[in-house]
């Protein structure tokens, strides 16, 4: 199997599951890890084949974004409400984030965690989600089109 068509098979799996993440979520306001773990080795693995000269150096990068994210929330979630990271923000959507991290350069990543943000917050507004929105949902339907554009 040539270089090309192993990455092509591997988005292939990556788009499948990111699209039975979101319908797990919208549906059960919960996903699997198993997936999640899966979706990771599928987009770290396509990403390493891809382009191995970024792949370290853009990992990485997305990894302390994220950490900046979820230190962000932790701090404003725990001083603005009293609430601890659990509440606001499930494990499932963290899972999720982390493991999109190999998958785009760093500049793709922050865009689309603010694009996955105003998506989730017009979505649930229109959607009348009060409480348990699915992020998950929001961040594979976002994270798609980056996805495409990527190996396209």
């Amino acid at each position: 199997m040539s270089k090309t068509s192993l990455i092509t098979t591997l988005i292939g799996i990556s788009m499948l599951l990111l699209i039975l993440l979101c319908l797990q979520d919208w549906k059960n306001r919960s996903i699997r890890t198993d997936m999640v773990l899966f979706l990771l080795l599928c987009l770290g693995l396509s990403s390493f084949l891809n382009d191995r000269q970024t792949f370290f150096h853009n990992s990485l990068v997305n990894a302390c974004v994220l950490a900046v994210h979820v230190l962000a929330l932790v701090m404003f979630s725990k001083f603005r409400h009293g609430l601890s990271l659990h509440q606001v923000f499930g494990l499932g959507d963290t899972f999720f984030l982390f493991a999109t991290i190999p998958a785009l350069t760093p500049k793709n990543y922050v865009l689309f965690i603010l694009l996955s943000a105003i998506f989730a917050l017009v979505g649930s507004h229109l959607m009348n989600h009060k409480q348990n929105i699915p992020f998950v949902s929001y961040l594979a339907v976002t994270f798609i089109p980056f996805l495409i554009t990527k190996f396209v």
